[in-house]
């Protein structure tokens, strides 16, 4: 059920972090090419956030869940540009940044969560109810909406 275990992306991105440093996960040479975040919250909270990356030349999912992280097969082409998870705005901070947005959109279509995708430089919030998908563009490096 959505909204019981709302983690931001920072927290997930700290402890991927600290399992790399662990030896637990293993990031050396890791491209990271697209996030999604499911059941965001109008915090920039999400119950789950993937992460597609390249890894030896192969595709992988990154998936953080319930405090957790854990690997599985990417199941198709990642995009080429690569991430600089240093260098975007934060979920969180997008969401603060374009709060009325965000609330307005959310509220119109009657819905309490959106989902969250980074590619290519473009963050997408694709908010969504019985009877369409409404979408908002931001760029990643700015959180300035397009």
């Amino acid at each position: 059920m959505p909204g019981l275990n709302q983690r931001s992306f920072e927290t997930a991105v700290n402890k991927i972090y600290i399992l790399d440093s662990e030896g637990i996960l293993d990031l050396n040479d890791v491209t990271y090419h697209q996030i999604l975040g499911r059941f965001v919250d109008v915090n920039g909270l999400a119950d789950s956030w993937m992460i597609g990356a390249g890894k030896d030349e192969q595709s992988i999912l990154l998936v953080y869940n319930s405090g957790e992280w854990n690997e599985q097969e990417w199941p198709g082409p990642l995009s080429k540009e690569t991430i600089d998870l240093e260098n975007i705005t934060l979920p969180e901070d997008l969401y603060k940044q374009n709060s009325e947005i965000i609330r307005k959109t959310l509220e119109a279509a009657n819905a309490s969560y959106s989902d969250l995708s980074l590619k290519e430089g473009i963050y997408t919030i694709s908010i969504q109810n019985t009877n369409n998908i409404a979408e908002l563009k931001f760029k990643a490096d700015s959180g300035e909406m397009i």
